[in-house]
């Protein structure tokens, strides 16, 4: 730099300007993830929070503030520069929430952002199969359809198959089949050798499965006699009229069946 005086001499000079190095606001607070499994742990790590800002080696810290986004902070907690869960999430209640989180330097200066938080769905077992009827008439062909099977699951739009399995009360799963969704007969039943059956059920899903008994009972249904007999067929000539010949009895499958006896010829 020069001054010059009013008879034209001068003198010159060097200088140095230094910059004085400002605290300055950052500009953007980022999430590495936002998404995270249903069914965590509360305290799982969703992501790392990171910050952008012109000054180099700066420092800070993060919170859940409010503001636009804000709707859903208590649902999470900050640890450091971790986000973390403060809850269990079930991603058939809810698949989504928003935050709003602010990042401050070591000078106080902040900048604040609004995050997405998607849950993502995981396959859950079933809780329950159940079937729509148990009772069977007897004497049905094989194949006759018994009930029809179905099962509660917290994941909508699942598929099941079925299958008879191993296990408590299973006793008599060789006397059934099972086609699709279907509990059919593979035996013809007669009440009066047994009249109930258990059998053990399970509808398994790719990661989990959910099984049950269930006892199927056999309908009685009236049988027709089989045989008549008569206990004596010679009777005495000149007997009043009403002489006793002999007594009836029928053999019918049904016990304890009453019976009447018609003149047919």
């Amino acid at each position: 730099m020069q001054s010059t005086d009013a008879g034209g001499l001068s003198t010159s000079a060097m200088f140095t300007i230094n910059v004085q190095d400002v605290n300055e606001a950052p500009t953007t607070v980022d999430l590495s993830n936002s998404v995270v499994d249903e069914n965590q742990d509360i305290g799982t790590v969703v992501g790392t929070l990171a910050t952008t800002d012109p000054d180099a080696n700066d420092s800070f810290t993060y919170a859940l503030v409010a503001g636009d986004g804000d709707a859903d902070n208590a649902q999470f907690q900050i640890i450091g520069n971790e986000l973390k869960t403060a809850a269990a999430f079930n991603f058939e209640s809810q698949s989504s929430y928003t935050i709003r989180v602010q990042s401050t330097d070591a000078g106080g200066l902040s900048t604040s952002a609004m995050f997405t938080i998607n849950v993502q769905d995981v396959n859950e077992a079933p809780t329950t199969v159940d079937l729509s009827n148990s009772v069977v008439d007897e004497n049905q062909d094989i194949g006759t359809v018994v009930g029809t099977l179905a099962t509660t699951d917290p994941d909508a739009n699942d598929s099941f198959t079925y299958a008879l399995v191993a296990g408590d009360g299973d006793a008599d799963n060789a006397q059934f089949q099972i086609i699709g969704n279907e509990l059919k007969t593979a035996a013809a039943f007669n009440f009066e050798s047994q009249s109930s059956y258990t059998i053990q059920c399970r509808a398994p899903t790719p990661v989990a499965s959910t099984s049950a008994m269930f006892t199927i009972n056999v309908q009685d249904v009236n049988e027709a006699p089989t045989t008549v007999d008569l206990s004596n067929s010679v009777v005495d000539e000149n007997q009043d009229i009403s002489t006793v010949v002999g007594t009836l009895a029928t053999t019918d499958p049904d016990a304890n069946d009453s019976f009447v006896c018609l003149d047919s010829w």
